[in-house]
């Protein structure tokens, strides 16, 4: 394995060439050379639109797009290409979790955990619904490493539980909950689990099948992606895909 070269790695990035240090990856990364090329060649050489236009430059383009699709599912080792959605944001990706998926299911009286963790897009629209159904956001409290408690969570979990709520990685902290004992805790009540993972994604990619996540959300510009072209909501095929359309804010 080559080791790996700072030097070599500061060079793609233009917005370095002045020696700066960046430091708010957090919020949104710096693009490297080989982005900015991309993004350039397809505005100066793409023509049409995916999965509409039938010439064979936008049939060129609705294959690339279909192959990034899939290049995502491999990457998360998500079971099947469809279970990959493309939104705006992080932000909207939850609001279409929050509005298509739960409220149908929202009944008064159900329960939203959410983590105190967490960012206030995976907050808000949580709270939102319950306003909106009768129902009511349930706060999983942070222990003294300030990570979501594992050992308060049981307690928390009834048959009333409909979604548990919880990022990968803190933006603050850059501290991980154990997600691999919280989601099987929140299945075992018929609960399903949404990962906001905006700021886990680049560090730690997880296998979606293995750790059993029902959806995960995460921001292409927080990835050395370009901003404003894409965003990922994955779902699970068993979480349920007949949901009513819902859309709001972006990330």
């Amino acid at each position: 394995m080559t080791a790996f070269n700072p030097t070599a790695f500061r060079q793609q990035f233009p917005a370095l060439a002045d020696a700066g240090v960046y430091l708010d990856s957090a919020a949104t990364t710096l693009k490297p050379q080989a982005v900015i090329d991309s993004t350039q060649q397809f505005y100066s050489l793409s023509a049409g639109t995916v999965h509409r236009s039938q010439f064979a430059a936008a049939q060129a383009l609705t294959h690339r797009y279909e192959q990034a699709r899939n290049q995502v599912a491999r990457w998360l080792n998500a079971a099947d290409d469809r279970e990959i959605v493309w939104t705006r944001g992080t932000t909207e990706a939850i609001n279409l979790v929050a509005n298509s998926w739960l409220r149908p299911r929202l009944q008064p009286g159900d329960e939203i955990v959410v983590s105190e963790a967490e960012h206030h897009a995976n907050l808000v629209p949580w709270l939102m619904a319950a306003q909106a159904c009768g129902a009511r956001v349930v706060k999983w409290p942070l222990g003294a490493d300030r990570l979501p408690d594992i050992s308060q969570l049981p307690a928390l979990l009834n048959s009333r539980t409909r979604l548990l709520a919880v990022g990968q990685m803190s933006n603050v902290t850059g501290g991980c909950p154990a997600l691999a004992q919280a989601i099987p805790l929140a299945h075992a009540v018929g609960a399903k689990v949404m990962v906001d993972g905006a700021q886990g994604v680049v560090h730690c990619p997880p296998d979606v099948q293995a750790l059993d996540i029902d959806f995960y959300a995460f921001s292409g510009h927080k990835i050395y992606g370009p901003m404003g072209h894409w965003r990922v909501i994955w779902q699970s095929g068993t979480a349920g895909g007949d949901g009513a359309p819902g859309r709001a804010a972006v990330r």
